[in-house]
């Protein structure tokens, strides 16, 4: 099974096996994913520039959004985003949320295809 899911992997997706745009998954009642490089991969400052920014944000998911119970629902969803100041380039993306896995195929692509914040 591991061989033909990274069969899948290289062929269908084309990630490489190590490749560091492949999402972590951490199962629970939300599911944390992370895609790309993470805060601390990065030497946050170069003399006194700092290179990236981070940009956080909490939301309600889609599917929890129309409950008629919305206002008795404290749980939200969180996402981050690592740019790279210079460029304004999405080098990485963390996201906790019940539909995690949906939302981070939709960054893969998007970074892939170097998406910057603006897009």
């Amino acid at each position: 099974i591991k061989m033909n899911f990274i069969l899948i992997k290289n062929r269908v997706v084309g990630f490489h096996v190590l490749s560091p745009n492949a999402g972590e998954i951490t199962q629970g009642y939300a599911v944390a994913m992370r895609l790309g490089a993470t805060k601390n991969d990065f030497d946050m400052t170069v003399g006194t520039q700092t290179v990236i920014e981070v940009y956080h944000s909490e939301f309600v998911p889609l599917e929890w959004s129309i409950c008629h119970h919305r206002e008795k629902v404290k749980t939200m969803s969180y996402c981050k985003l690592i740019v790279d100041k210079n460029t304004n380039r999405v080098v990485g993306f963390h996201v906790l949320s019940p539909n995690a896995g949906e939302i981070t195929q939709g960054y893969a692509v998007a970074m892939r295809l170097g998406a910057t914040k603006n897009d």
